[in-house]
């Protein structure tokens, strides 16, 4: 698609895409996203004198005219972009950016955040997410002017931005645009929003009330700045960027900010807890409403799954506990082939639920996680099963750890070197890095703590040993400590009946 030429060029050009746009009379609306607005009834001086320098009337009085400069931006190209993004939406070509594998560091955040306001349907919650993720991936000077966090934005956004083409960056605008609360509310009121839920500044715990402002300030200074920089780029290009008008904090960004409050500016806590509540809300909604319509039991209630008990029966009955020691500690080996044969009855609700299960975590769950890891390259390929059973035995139940969202499905298909890394370091991200959410015991003093650390830093290892670094420590690990057995039989059997 051909750009528009810069201002002084001729304006024809145009007509290739909406028709030719003559005789229009100088319009200068510094009104974009996130900015002031120039009054609806401000008109533009010397209207009689358009294209010329001279004199005009105005209100009944002669005022001098300036030069006009041409049009910079075509309110016709951007309706065209906007029938054009209707119909590629219907058709359902690709606009979105990609989605990294996974966030850990600055660029992928950046890109996780472009991707899930670039999404034909966007989250709102995920939106939030990928701004939360980005604060914490970018670190930026704090300052009481915000410069530093708004050069850490262009500079993290700026190339990315001009890479993207137009419907990729129309289509950010018109998230911006139709989620106003994201850029008005959030970006401007966010921590007036904060404040509201605040009964009584002298509580003691009026610090945490201001790291919460501080976080969410942060959040809406992300968006702010991104959204400017969009309006920037569009405009030269030769669109419209129409003002956002701001519409009131949506119910989602009015929980969001009270629990903020109640998790001192811990951003990822409160939108766990914030998802949780919405889900909560929608499970009474449909169940009230399956009670109305008389389509719910009220006497069986919520049905368990058939083949649970059973399952459960059958992992008691398993080889593992003949002989589960090997020397003076747990065998390893025995104890990740166990959680592979066992996993649905194991990652059930039911079995995290339960106290011996909830202390052993780390245990557990990194065993199931490495049993996960082991049938995708057994297999050879990554299906979407394997993902979201990855996913929960990376999210064993904990009121204190976001669990995890879905995985990127850029990870299925064939289980190559590079998705084998991938999928590895989400496993040493939630068990054996240092201060992870489950970390597991690996004492400084043993040599595969060293190890595993040494090999998850070096980025020329390969897939298949991060793998084989992860079983070792595990298994050494488990070879010198003793678990009560009882943790994993009780649960089993309190399932079993």
């Amino acid at each position: 698609m051909m750009r528009p030429t810069a201002a002084t060029e001729d304006d024809s050009q145009e007509t290739t895409m909406a028709g030719p746009v003559q005789n229009q009379p100088p319009v200068h609306q510094p009104i974009g996203v996130g900015v002031g607005v120039v009054p609806q009834d401000q008109h533009v001086v010397g209207q009689q004198g358009v294209g010329q320098q001279g004199v005009g009337e105005m209100g009944g009085h002669q005022v001098e005219g300036g030069q006009a400069q041409p049009r910079a931006t075509s309110s016709l190209k951007t309706v065209w972009m906007d029938v054009k993004h209707f119909f590629t939406s219907l058709l359902g070509s690709r606009v979105s950016t990609p989605s990294p594998l996974a966030v850990t560091n600055g660029p992928q955040a950046t890109d996780n955040a472009l991707h899930e306001l670039t999404r034909s349907k966007p989250s709102e919650p995920l939106i939030y997410l990928a701004l939360a993720e980005w604060i914490g991936h970018n670190p930026f000077p704090q300052d009481a002017s915000r410069d530093g966090l708004r050069q850490e934005v262009q500079a993290q956004f700026g190339d990315k931005l001009d890479d993207m083409s137009d419907m990729q960056l129309f289509r950010l605008y018109r998230t911006l645009q139709n989620n106003p609360s994201l850029v008005q509310d959030l970006g401007q009121n966010g921590s007036a929003y904060v404040m509201s839920k605040v009964d009584d500044m002298n509580d003691p715990g009026a610090m945490g009330i201001m790291q919460a402002c501080g976080k969410v300030n942060d959040m809406g200074g992300v968006v702010t700045e991104l959204a400017a920089m969009v309006k920037d780029r569009l405009e030269g290009r030769g669109y419209e960027t129409p003002h956002i008008n701001g519409t009131g904090p949506t119910p989602f960004m009015d929980r969001f900010t009270e629990n903020a409050v109640m998790n001192s500016g811990d951003l990822v806590a409160a939108l766990r807890d914030t998802v949780l509540q919405n889900e909560a809300e929608k499970s009474r909604v449909i169940v009230g409403s399956l009670e109305v319509a008389g389509l719910r039991d009220e006497q069986s209630g919520i049905q368990r799954s058939h083949g649970r008990p059973r399952d459960a029966t059958t992992a008691l009955e398993d080889p593992f506990f003949d002989d589960p020691y090997k020397g003076t500690g747990i065998d390893g080996e025995k104890m990740i082939d166990f959680f592979g044969k066992h996993f649905d009855v194991c990652s059930s609700p039911e079995f995290w639920s339960h106290f011996g299960a909830k202390t052993n975590q780390d245990n557990f769950g990194s065993a199931m996680a490495l049993a996960c890891l082991s049938k995708i390259a057994g297999n050879g390929e990554v299906t979407p099963q394997d993902l979201e059973d990855l996913r929960k035995a990376l999210s064993p139940p904990d009121d204190n750890v976001k669990p995890l969202a879905q995985l990127p499905v850029n990870l299925i298909g064939t289980a190559s070197d590079e998705r084998m890394k991938m999928l590895s370091q989400l496993v040493f991200d939630r068990y054996f890095a240092m201060g992870s959410p489950f970390e597991l015991n690996l004492e400084p003093q043993f040599a595969e703590t060293g190890m595993v650390r040494d090999t998850f830093a070096d980025p020329t290892k390969t897939g298949q040993e991060r793998f084989d670094a992860l079983t070792t420590a595990f298994t050494q690990m488990q070879g010198r400590q003793r678990f009560p057995m009882a943790s994993l039989t009780d649960p089993l059997r309190g399932i079993a009946g």
